[in-house]
């Protein structure tokens, strides 16, 4: 397999580790999403830093995990990506993205408690 195209798919697998786990978290475990409980804002971030923790461990060797767009543009600015690697890095980050917050959705909308996007405030969690 390229190389860039493990780049694009490692780089799409955690960035749906992240959004899974730490928007998931702050959507699904705070407020008013389950009866009881609530992870607070502790818990919000505990789970960005562990999410970021695993894919870095999971993908950090085939890719560098960086997850965001932002840190590959910046990598590539000072020299560190190659330029014909770039698109394989962004678009992996946005489809991994895509498909993490799908993830969320399909959980909150399979939810007992009636869901509604706009009632949990999606923008406000990174959605």
């Amino acid at each position: 397999m390229d190389d860039r195209l493990r780049i694009g798919i490692a780089e799409a697998i955690g960035t749906m580790i992240l959004i899974v786990g730490g928007p998931g978290t702050a959507v699904l475990a705070t407020g008013g999403f389950f009866p009881k409980g609530s992870v607070g804002v502790l818990g919000v971030a505990l789970a960005f830093g562990l999410s970021l923790l695993v894919a870095a461990y999971a993908i950090g060797s085939i890719s560098g995990c960086h997850i965001n767009p932002a840190v590959t543009l910046g990598l590539w600015v000072i020299g560190k990506t190659k330029t014909n690697e770039l698109p394989f890095y962004i678009v992996g980050q946005i489809v991994g993205g895509l498909v993490g917050a799908l993830i969320i959705f399909i959980i909150a909308k399979g939810s007992a408690i009636p869901f509604s996007a706009k009632a949990a405030g999606f923008a406000s969690n990174g959605y």
